[in-house]
């Protein structure tokens, strides 16, 4: 929740990414004595959907938003699916983990990390998609 608060302000694409992966490391620790098996897929979808997202930022000049959408318009959708992935958003592949992973969590009656987990998701998501909105509305522009 602490990576998703401080992202809330950046602009910087390198530091948002950074305080996703903190946040996700939270998703990580919950459930890492719980589940291991569950734990490996979340860490190897994670690294599936990280990896392409780094490799598509590293091959623009600059680590600003702005600057993202000016070089390269054919892969924005592509940077913004992956976004939205990480974030968590339904339906795509970063929700099923995460739904998966409230659900543990909510059998074993540790309601309070699950409120935790599920409100920095929203907060991350809120910049996940006005990130998103960015890219899609100014590449068109």
């Amino acid at each position: 929740m602490v990576g998703s608060i401080i992202a809330l302000n950046q602009t910087n694409i390198q530091l948002i990414i950074t305080y996703s992966s903190i946040s996700h490391l939270g998703w990580i620790l919950s459930i890492v004595l719980l589940n291991r098996t569950l734990t490996i897929i979340y860490f190897t979808i994670y690294i599936i959907i990280s990896i392409p997202l780094i490799n598509i930022l590293r091959s623009n000049l600059g680590n600003q938003l702005f600057i993202l959408t000016q070089r390269n318009k054919s892969n924005n959708i592509l940077v913004v699916s992956l976004i939205l992935s990480l974030g968590g958003l339904p339906p795509l592949l970063g929700f099923i983990l995460k739904l998966t992973i409230l659900i543990s969590l909510v059998q074993i009656k540790m309601i309070i990390i699950t409120i935790l987990l599920l409100t920095g998701t929203l907060i991350r998501l809120y910049f996940y998609l006005n990130m998103s909105l960015i890219l899609i509305i100014k590449s068109y522009l």
